[in-house]
């Protein structure tokens, strides 16, 4: 059971801007159905007004959803602004009910883009999506709305540039030149751009050049072996503990079952190529299974809990609580130990927005030169 968390309400939100004149981007709000349909990925016949016209102020559309595994529920949502000006687009939501009930109190969403000016006076939309919601207490004592918040941080950056990226690919595929002999340029053969070249090519597009600056394709995703071992076995001999040269990945070397559309490219790459469906170990889709030696199977949350509890002082005032309520312990753990590390990564790095992280200074480096176990226990974070 969850209750109001006094009057204290939760935001977040998060903003881009586009390379594409408000003008044309206002698109993606004149019809409300479709705007939602766009967000989250389904249909137009899957949303109904129940009550008043659609698109008008006050009224109130109804739409079945689950997301990542949760309990699906039935939600029905009051539209509560809808504003189109000049230099403005706005459209505002809020939740009023879902069956069965979600623990969201007075949940509230808005859209807003506004008219900007970039290089050389090209126009452009900057849009920013933004939500809150009122803060909870489950059995009436413990504040959970933090776990909804991070949980929402995660997905509104997502959202935003889905709205835009998918809309517009399928709203304007006149974007792509009718001419299907049309030249072609992709500038970067690494992932990003291979995957582009293979869907122009999917779409009959053939007469394409890369544009790369090295003398190879991949990009970051590149193997690299250890320059020092590999001296050790020219020779004939490998130096301790070592029995095998040392690779060290560059780019991606693992996918978690969370990886769903890069396994499905990778089965049609297969397909189309006849490449070895080898190159992969793979495990069931949804969970991980731990085996340590000595002991029985463990599902991976099992295994980090009993971590968690391992991992600690023997002095704990909270062993009690790990014993009692194993799985609230490790939430506060992580919970602790994710504020630390951000505070740590903030002091290395300083802050900046959404962009990669600045280069380190020569003394912060220094500080750094460990393995990231060594970091853990130097900075007490082996619960992470």
């Amino acid at each position: 059971r969850f209750y109001t968390f006094g009057s204290r309400s939760l935001s977040l939100s998060t903003s881009h801007t586009y390379d594409t004149p408000l003008r044309q981007t206002r698109e993606v709000c004149e019809d409300h159905v479709k705007f939602l349909s766009v967000m989250l990925e389904k249909e137009e016949s899957a949303f109904t007004w129940v009550r008043g016209e659609p698109n008008a102020v006050g009224s109130v559309i109804e739409y079945y959803y689950a997301h990542d595994g949760d309990c699906p529920s039935t939600v029905r949502e009051e539209l509560t602004e809808r504003r189109f000006e000049a230099g403005l687009v706005r459209i505002s939501w809020l939740n009023v009910g879902s069956t069965p009930s979600l623990p969201l109190r007075n949940y509230r969403a808005t859209w807003e883009m506004v008219a900007a000016v970039g290089p050389n006076n090209g126009e452009l939309t900057k849009a920013k999506f933004s939500r809150s919601f009122d803060d909870v207490l489950a059995l009436g004592v413990i504040p959970i709305g933090w776990v909804l918040r991070n949980s929402y941080l995660g997905t509104t950056r997502d959202i935003l540039a889905k709205v835009f990226v998918r809309y517009f690919a399928e709203a304007h595929p006149k974007r792509l030149p009718a001419d299907k002999r049309a030249r072609i340029a992709v500038v970067g053969a690494g992932p990003s751009g291979l995957h582009m070249g293979f869907q122009l090519w999917k779409r009959g597009y053939k007469n394409l050049v890369f544009l790369e600056k090295t003398d190879r394709y991949g990009g970051k995703t590149l193997s690299v072996e250890d320059a020092t071992v590999a001296a050790y076995a020219a020779d004939g001999e490998l130096p301790p503990p070592y029995d095998a040269p040392i690779v060290h990945e560059l780019g991606t070397c693992y996918l978690s079952p969370a990886y769903y559309a890069v396994r499905a490219l990778f089965s049609e790459l297969v397909d189309v190529y006849g490449a070895p469906d080898d190159t992969f170990d793979t495990t069931r889709p949804d969970s991980y299974t731990i085996r340590t030696d000595g002991q029985t199977d463990k599902t991976f949350d099992d295994w980090v809990i009993s971590l968690s509890q391992v991992t600690q002082d023997s002095c704990d005032l909270c062993a009690p609580m790990k014993l009692r309520w194993p799985e609230l312990s490790y939430d506060v753990q992580i919970f602790e130990a994710k504020q630390k590390y951000n505070k740590l990564h903030e002091k290395y790095f300083g802050t900046y927005s959404y962009t990669m992280p600045p280069p380190l200074s020569i003394a912060t480096a220094r500080e750094l030169d460990m393995s990231f176990q060594q970091w853990l226990v130097k900075n007490d974070l082996t619960v992470l």
